[in-house]
């Protein structure tokens, strides 16, 4: 299964007091995803100036980070949940 690095969530509370600011930044954020994507080989040039590595690791990595929890990564996450927040019943998308 694969690995989810990172989530941006939001409770239903907040979106429901606030729907204009979480759709401003759901926006945001997709725009600095396909920004970084359009952009792909200055953000390699960037890492490999800021982290002096072997550009191909570089390339792999930012070649195959994904922004989309799909149906796979959904289910890598709950288990995770499953294992280390029990607490946490489900994945909601």
């Amino acid at each position: 299964m694969p690995f989810v690095f990172a989530v941006w969530a939001v409770r239903r509370e907040a979106l429901a007091a606030h729907p204009a600011e979480v759709s401003a930044f759901d926006g945001c954020a997709g725009r600095r995803a396909r920004l970084g994507r359009s952009n792909r080989a200055a953000v390699i040039d960037a890492a490999v100036a800021a982290r002096p590595y072997h550009r191909a690791l570089y390339v792999d990595y930012f070649t195959r980070l994904s922004y989309r929890l799909d149906e796979r990564a959904a289910q890598g996450l709950e288990r995770f949940g499953t294992l280390f927040m029990p607490d946490v019943s489900h994945v909601a998308r």
